[in-house]
């Protein structure tokens, strides 16, 4: 009313918690696990360590992979830390060092990081394939007589500004917080090296004879030219021509998340709990789909590209909480997650996926339109703009803090729940050694 409230009358605030219970050990009691986990990596034969037989527990499980990622993050033991030596100069060799042994590391390292690049297409941001498409064009424009120049183009610029670079300088990209020592800087650099002629378009044989080090003469002929050309044509045709992406085979899709959730039926206008129904939701890299359950046939497929919008739902739009929506140009899909952890990955996981989309909104509704009115905004247009401004989804920061013993937790869960996996695991194991 604008009069002065009296110094004991100052209004009233009311909250909504929610209380969660978790239980996490200290960290002494996960010391074991995670010692076990952390030898992954050195393995030998990689079946028997205890990163892989997680991953055969729980194949194709987000949930799984995420904790383990998270763990080898946090005691840096990605490849920027591998101790093989991989010096190839006769000049630099240290004594005992055996060159062709060398040889082989640097192979592994390179095929691997070759191998990534080239499958990786599905990844690569739709702005970016608009440049690349764009820059393939105009070469053929300018250069019609040389068939290979619409190649060259896009790859001397992807392999040698992009990917030689990340791969010399991680901590350039954010990869790695420093720079990487002595070792490990020299075997990027040959690592890189490698990659970026790989990369270059053209037969590698007319360019062995511009190299001034013999021994990297040598060791680009040990990779078989007509299948990098071939893997690296396909990668290139994939980021930069019109062929749709969703082309390639089914089985190329990566999943990223499945579960059980309840959705929200279509197209009814009262909103009785018999609308909901129990759905197994699956999103990869690709798409997103529910079906009636696990290993079913899909009963509604919706393709990455057409999501506009992957925000929370206010927990008034149905009185349920842990809900979402995906904002489609239709209509949007309303899901219920079993919690408020497995609501917030779903959002984190369909958020990174669509963040790229042209059709991308900035606002959205909270809630839903029901009566002839958005319950939040009371617009009356069911084609209103959102009445608030969308999250905006950011790419995945390696240098988050991680609490460890959070992601141990994780995993000794999963495993807790599946005791009877592993046993049967260990049985077939004792049963083929006899």
């Amino acid at each position: 009313t604008g009069s002065k409230s009296k110094s004991d009358d100052l209004g009233q605030l009311r909250l909504k918690l929610h209380y969660i219970e978790d239980t996490v050990l200290p960290s002494a009691c996960y010391t074991p696990l995670c010692n076990l986990l952390l030898k992954s990596p050195d393995v030998k034969p990689i079946s028997a360590s205890a990163a892989h037989i997680l991953g055969d527990i729980f194949r194709e499980r987000y949930e799984a992979v995420l904790p383990m990622v998270r763990l080898l993050l946090y005691h840096n033991r990605f490849i920027c830390e591998s101790n093989k030596t991989c010096e190839i100069d006769p000049i630099k060799l240290k004594e005992g060092d055996n060159v062709e042994v060398n040889k082989e590391n640097l192979q592994v390292y390179v095929q691997k990081v070759f191998s990534s690049i080239t499958q990786s297409s599905s990844n690569c941001p739709p702005l970016m394939c608009d440049v690349f498409r764009s820059l393939r064009h105009l070469a053929c424009k300018r250069f019609p007589g040389d068939p290979h120049v619409q190649y060259s183009a896009v790859s001397s610029f992807v392999f040698l500004r992009f990917f030689a670079v990340a791969v010399l300088s991680p901590h350039s990209f954010q990869l790695r917080s420093h720079h990487p020592d002595p070792e490990i800087a020299r075997t990027l650099t040959l690592i890189s090296k490698t990659i970026q002629t790989l990369g270059s378009w053209g037969s590698l044989s007319k360019k062995l004879s511009s190299f001034k080090e013999s021994y990297m003469y040598d060791f680009y002929k040990s990779f078989q030219e007509e299948k990098c050309i071939e893997k690296v044509k396909k990668f290139l045709d994939e980021i930069s021509s019109n062929v749709s992406k969703e082309s390639s085979r089914q089985e190329d899709a990566v999943v990223l998340k499945e579960g059980e959730v309840q959705k929200r039926t279509q197209g009814k206008k009262n909103f009785s709990k018999r609308n909901f129904k129990k759905r197994w939701l699956r999103v990869t890299n690709r798409e997103l789909s529910y079906h009636k359950r696990k290993g079913k046939e899909a009963l509604c497929t919706i393709s990455v590209k057409n999501i506009q919008a992957v925000e929370k739902l206010d927990e008034s739009a149905f009185n349920r909480k842990n809900m979402f929506q995906v904002v489609l140009s239709e209509k949007p899909l309303y899901v219920q997650a079993g919690n408020c952890v497995e609501a917030s990955e779903w959002l984190e996981i369909l958020g990174q996926v669509s963040r790229c989309n042209e059709g991308r909104l900035t606002t959205y509704h909270p809630s839903n339109y029901t009566a002839g009115a958005w319950q939040c905004c009371r617009n009356q247009s069911s084609n209103a703009p959102g009445c608030k401004p969308c999250t905006i989804t950011m790419l995945a920061n390696l240098q988050l803090d991680i609490d460890c013993d959070r992601e141990a937790e994780r995993i000794f869960s999963l495993l807790s729940s599946n005791e009877s996996k592993l046993q049967n695991m260990e049985g077939q194991h004792i049963f083929m050694s006899c």
